[in-house]
């Protein structure tokens, strides 16, 4: 996105978010050195962790007349960890009527800083804690940008490029004085799924890598960069729906061979990640099926696909994946595909009979390669039955 420094410090609050770690960061650099302050181990700069203390005193801190120069900031880091919409809540009294009102002290602090003041919020990525919603953290995010908007504040939002991600990589590395195939930049998108900004701090590091030479290459890649699990598991998927039994055995060792703790990976990534790739493919056949691309499916079928996160919305690294399966796969196959999971969720819930926890993964990627390979013993055993 673009953005003036100069404008953006006219407010005394400024969010920062969006899923650009690298430029979320870089510009929380630009806004600190346009404002005289250098960076966050500055005189005037005090940096708070958001859960580590009361958020009060960030507002006192921040209405400190400044030691140095015309500006005092306070920066306050993984914001989202905190929910706005529980904080810093009291009561009044009116002294007439005697009528009591509950009053939201953090909107009207926020609404006081002094010009000299400077209370920079960042969004910082998180893990989703065991057990918690997927918008665990998006809810917050939202809130905080509701807030901060309804008080007077800026909110700078870096998103990463979810489509020509290969050309974004491409031309970060171009940046750098090397060059790159355009298979070797989807292969790099691919690996670290989809994700532009961690593309481009790996090409910092492969650019060192290769020294003089001018491009990275494919190899390159491989021999340095490592996969992002949706990646490993995308490559699970291409085995199953190929048939490999052998090929899909050994991506699932890989995927779970850096797991410490196998059941609660299982249950809030393994399983739930093959279920949204087959569900991105069952969207995909669609498009096969009507000759169209996943990008824009034209309107009755972006219609039927869903709102948040279907097939259309998916980077395009995605969308490939997803098409190949769906080339491979029918409809038939792939409703076989989701018994087979539904089976599987059912097992390690405790919910039906099974044997130890890999062992029942490893049958469940056994029985979804025998269903993509057409094998009729495998569709006649149906777990929906």
């Amino acid at each position: 996105m673009k953005w003036q420094p100069e404008k953006v410090l006219q407010s005394q609050v400024v969010l920062l978010c969006g899923t650009d770690n690298a430029n979320r960061l870089k510009a929380l650099k630009t806004l600190l050195t346009s404002a005289g302050l250098g960076d966050e181990d500055a005189m005037d700069v005090e940096t708070v962790v958001a859960d580590t203390g009361d958020p009060s005193q960030w507002f006192g801190t921040v209405a400190t007349f400044p030691f140095l120069g015309d500006r005092r900031a306070v920066v306050v880091r993984n914001l989202a960890r905190l929910n706005p919409t529980e904080l810093m809540w009291s009561e009044r009294t009116d002294p007439d009527s005697k009528k009591v009102t509950k009053v939201h002290l953090l909107a009207e602090q926020l609404k006081t800083i002094p010009p000299t003041g400077l209370l920079l919020l960042v969004i910082d990525d998180e893990r989703i804690p065991a057990g918690a919603r997927p918008d665990h953290f998006q809810s917050r995010i939202n809130a905080w940008k509701k807030l901060i908007t309804a008080c007077g504040g800026t909110v700078l939002s870096f998103e990463v490029p979810t489509d020509n991600q290969a050309k974004h990589i491409a031309e970060h590395a171009e940046s750098l004085g090397k060059s790159m195939t355009k298979q070797a930049a989807s292969l790099l998108a691919e690996m670290l799924g989809g994700r532009v900004d961690l593309a481009r701090d790996e090409l910092e590091k492969l650019a060192l890598y290769v020294g003089e030479a001018p491009q990275i290459t494919e190899n390159d890649i491989r021999s340095t960069v490592t996969p992002d699990q949706e990646y490993n598991i995308w490559k699970l998927v291409d085995a199953v729906s190929d048939g490999n039994a052998a090929l899909a055995l050994t991506q699932f060792s890989t995927l779970i061979s850096n797991v410490k703790d196998l059941s609660g990976e299982a249950f809030q990534t393994i399983l739930p990640q093959l279920i949204r790739q087959f569900r991105l493919a069952w969207q995909a056949r669609a498009c096969v099926e009507n000759r169209v691309p996943p990008r824009s499916p034209g309107y009755e079928l972006d219609q039927w696909m869903p709102i948040k996160k279907g097939l259309p919305q998916e980077g395009d690294w995605v969308q490939t994946k997803a098409m190949k399966a769906a080339q491979r796969l029918d409809y038939p196959r792939l409703l076989m595909c989701f018994d087979i999971l539904l089976d599987t969720d059912a097992k390690i819930k405790g919910q039906r009979s099974a044997m130890d926890l890999r062992d029942t993964l490893e049958q469940c990627v056994m029985n979804l390669v025998e269903v993509c390979a057409g094998r009729s013993s495998v569709l006649l055993a149906s777990p929906r039955a």
